[in-house]
């Protein structure tokens, strides 16, 4: 629990949030009754303390995104917004090179945190490995616009269909 509050602070989850520089996402009373360390126990039960902080890390991340992307591109809910989302998105998935290498230069915490998760994570892992992650996550990505369109819309989706890519959102196909 203690590493997960070290790393969010580190990336800057816990301060105020760029481009924009006043959206607070988290502060760290929230972030510690999330208990992603809890989560990650439950979905990893077996595995290392290296492991249980990557997978802490991860949620940590992937709760921080889909908070941060309701905040900062839903509150308006225009079509401006949805431009800005998939630009950050872009930016996003230069945070993640398939050949390894360097990442983007990360702008924000969103873009810090994905960066050093994409290192820690991608680095051990085969070409066609670190393609399927990338692709797991560009999903989750993907997921967070159609969530974005809906709201700017004001189209009410299919049950069915919302409850599959609210999944979506926060990463469940992760694992």
């Amino acid at each position: 629990r203690e590493h997960g509050l070290v790393w969010a602070r580190a990336v800057g989850m816990l301060g105020t949030t760029a481009p924009v520089g006043e959206i607070r996402v988290w502060d760290q009373r929230e972030l510690v009754s999330f208990d992603f360390a809890a989560h990650a126990a439950r979905i990893h039960p077996a595995c290392s303390g290296k492991e249980l902080e990557l997978s802490t890390d991860w949620l940590t991340w992937r709760g921080y995104a889909d908070d941060l992307f309701q905040r900062l591109y839903g509150a308006t809910r225009t079509l401006g917004a949805i431009a800005a989302a998939k630009a950050q998105i872009d930016r996003l998935a230069a945070c993640m090179p398939l050949e390894g290498g360097s990442t983007l230069l990360a702008a924000d915490p969103l873009e810090r945190g994905l960066a050093d998760l994409w290192t820690r994570t991608a680095s051990h892992l085969s070409s066609e490995a670190r393609l399927q992650l990338r692709g797991a996550i560009e999903a989750v990505m993907e997921s967070w616009l159609w969530e974005l369109l809906n709201h700017a819309q004001h189209r009410v989706p299919d049950p069915v269909d919302y409850i599959e890519m609210r999944r979506k959102t926060f990463g469940c196909d992760l694992g």
